[in-house]
């Protein structure tokens, strides 16, 4: 699990220099908001890996529904952030949607290629 951490650490700091180094996403990049919701992520991630953990030695079913699971907390969290960003009327929505919307694809892949270790291990 500590490996986990720190591959999100490390995928999290990339999204965070990112918004730096990238010139059109810099006004997302260097907001607070932007900040906020990479450690969401980071935090959410976690979380979700924590609960695929418990459950991997489960029953194939409580695996197979902790894994949809997650996959559907993320996606409606990415939704809820990106709608709430643009409905309170904040600068640069298409940029932020966009980066959210990576945010999400690296958290995500960094998951799935995780669970599938787990699934390997069993």
């Amino acid at each position: 699990m500590q490996k986990f951490i720190l591959k999100v650490a490390f995928l999290s700091a990339l999204f965070l220099a990112a918004g730096y180094i990238i010139p059109a996403f810099k006004p997302v990049g260097v907001s607070l908001v932007w900040v906020l919701v990479v450690l969401l992520y980071s935090a959410l991630t976690i979380v979700l890996r924590a609960w695929i953990n418990r459950v991997k030695n489960a029953s194939p079913i409580k695996f197979t529904t902790a894994v949809s699971g997650t996959t559907a907390v993320k996606m409606f969290s990415t939704l809820a952030i990106i709608t709430i960003y643009m409905a309170s009327k904040q600068p640069n929505t298409l940029h932020f949607a966009f980066g959210v919307f990576a945010l999400f694809l690296g958290n995500t892949a960094l998951f799935v290629a995780d669970a599938q270790r787990l699934v390997r291990k069993r």
